[in-house]
């Protein structure tokens, strides 16, 4: 299915590809780990989020 290789693939974002299948955020989830199109956050992404995280640690 082309969605979810756009979304594995992280050519798509997962509302857009919610969206595409008609799908609200929790079905999107299910449909999705069923497929086996889970995500994997990036290198980029996980740094990020660490460096968000410790500014709000800090704050």
């Amino acid at each position: 299915m082309l969605i979810t290789e756009g979304y594995r693939e992280g050519r798509l974002s997962r509302g857009q590809a919610a969206e595409m299948l008609g799908l609200d955020f929790h079905e999107a989830e299910a449909f999705f780990k069923r497929h086996g199109a889970e995500q994997q956050p990036t290198w980029e992404e996980l740094k990020a989020s660490g460096e968000k995280l410790r500014a709000a640690l800090q704050a």
